[in-house]
């Protein structure tokens, strides 16, 4: 058997590879190598014949086709963060419904009448009424109020899901809803001269901020 070994070993010697005494076999790579090797080969073949000659889209086009979409979801207020109007997607509100139960009806009640924090489904608002001044008070919060700001909590994303979930809760009739507080605005987000609620009632700043 030994010499069996010494025999192969001696066919497979490199005979003009000797460095420092040490010479080397010329042992055949293990099957396990040689089919990952094959399977290279065959995938550089098909991936140079697909980007060479079939039709594909240049990086160009991809990212042209990529912004184009985004826009179209922004214009149809799905996008998130910056879009100016909420969105009325069933889809997106019920995603913003799930938000909204997480980090919200804590103070403002699961159907959003009110607890700790104002009734967000009646026409009162302390901070501005527009879509953007809730934007805005989700981001920045009323820290002196109790309310945290979310703009590090919540991803832009989910803050457009769930202030588009407070705007749908306008006007819904909760079970047990909270007095009003701050002032009262018409359907156009305008304010309603004199029309103050007897607490908290705090009118938007001459700029179109919502207030701090």
């Amino acid at each position: 058997m030994s010499n069996k070994h010494s025999k192969d070993a001696d066919e497979k010697l490199i005979k003009d590879h000797d460095y420092d005494g040490i010479q080397e076999l010329d042992n055949d790579l293990p099957n396990w190598w040689m089919f990952l090797f094959y399977i290279t080969v065959l995938f550089a073949i098909g991936y140079m014949i697909n980007v060479s000659f079939m039709e594909n889209d240049t990086d160009a086009e991809r990212f042209e086709k990529s912004w184009l979409q985004l826009e179209e979801k922004r214009n149809k207020g799905g996008a998130s963060g910056g879009a100016d109007e909420p969105s009325t997607d069933p889809a997106i509100l019920a995603e913003g419904s799930k938000v909204f139960a997480g980090h919200c009806a804590t103070c403002h009640g699961a159907d959003g009448g009110g607890l700790v924090g104002p009734n967000l489904a009646d026409n009162f608002w302390i901070h501005g009424a527009s879509f953007k001044d809730i934007q805005h008070i989700i981001a920045k919060g009323q820290v002196d109020k109790g309310m945290l700001a979310f703009e590090t909590l919540i991803s832009p994303d989910d803050r457009y899901k769930v202030a588009s979930y407070v705007v749908s809760l306008r006007g819904t009739k909760p079970a047990n809803p909270k007095e009003p507080q701050g002032i009262e605005y018409d359907d156009q987000n305008n304010p309603i001269d004199g029309n103050a609620s007897s607490s908290d009632g705090k009118a938007p700043s001459p700029d179109g901020k919502a207030p701090e």
